[in-house]
């Protein structure tokens, strides 16, 4: 891929999304989460018993913005000092546990929350922690929980084509969102895109980091031809009922000018909302 047919890839605070420049595009467009639309179109219902989450959803989340606050720090150079109390010693701990990975493996850490995109496809995320090590670059997605049951397969949905083989359960599904946070990095311009990717990792942290961290590979083949064909047509899909939309409401505008009865809507059903 030529370095001119990334796209310009920047943070909003403002509007707090991710802008992409280039492309198809002329202008700037909003991107949608990756998540969410990883979600939508490969990710199965994936259900478990209560009991098995040692945490809350909210706890978990909470925790899961300190970690990320946590390696915000460790990247910035010197840190700042952190104050005391229970957040600052667990944040502490945190950076205890991220400065044991980088330095057992050799990784240096260039940024954090990196915003990345494609103006192709429209979508973009943020990359958790993108570190340089003596062969190249290495993405690193932090995740902080599951302690009980990242492995756990739902027994009854699956994942979607082309990913059925693979089981239904939130390792997957950060593995996916991995692979394609590197697809996506290789789609931006940055300044460290003549180095090439050549590790893309899954950390996860127990919610209190007593745990040893649980490092898992991912390979950049997770990407295929089909799921990105996949993605190609959810945005053609997309783009033909948002213009439909907007000729419906011509529509209606000109015929309450007219004074005559609004016709009816024919029903478009959206496939990534969001």
């Amino acid at each position: 891929m030529n370095c001119g047919d990334r796209s310009v890839v920047q943070w909003d605070p403002t509007r707090k999304a991710i802008v992409l420049t280039g492309g198809l595009n002329h202008h700037d467009t909003l991107a949608r989460g990756l998540v969410p639309t990883l979600s939508c179109l490969f990710y199965g219902d994936y259900t478990y018993p209560r009991s098995v989450s040692i945490i809350t959803p909210k706890a978990a989340r909470s925790c899961g913005r300190m970690l990320d606050h946590s390696v915000a720090q460790l990247v910035r150079k010197p840190p700042p000092q952190m104050r005391g109390g229970r957040n600052a010693q667990l944040s502490k701990i945190f950076q205890q546990r991220v400065k044991g990975v980088l330095s057992e493996h050799g990784w240096e850490a260039l940024a954090c929350q990196f915003p990345v995109g494609s103006s192709i496809l429209r979508i973009g995320t943020k990359i958790d922690l993108l570190c340089e090590c003596s062969e190249g670059l290495v993405v690193v997605e932090w995740k902080l929980g599951f302690d009980t049951y990242w492995r756990l397969a739902d027994s009854v949905a699956t994942l979607k084509a082309p990913y059925e083989a693979l089981p239904n359960c939130p390792l997957s599904h950060h593995k996916l969102q991995a692979a394609f946070s590197a697809y996506l990095l290789n789609q931006t311009q940055h300044p460290w895109q003549h180095i090439p990717i050549v590790r893309i990792v899954v950390i996860r942290l127990s919610h209190d980091a007593t745990v040893k961290p649980e490092i898992e590979d991912v390979s950049l083949d997770l990407v295929s031809s089909l799921a990105l064909a996949r993605l190609e047509q959810t945005i053609h899909q997309n783009r033909r009922q948002r213009l439909q939309s907007i000729a419906y409401q011509r529509r209606k505008r000109r015929r309450q000018k007219d004074g005559a009865p609004p016709a009816k809507r024919r029903k478009i059903t959206a496939v990534i909302t969001g």
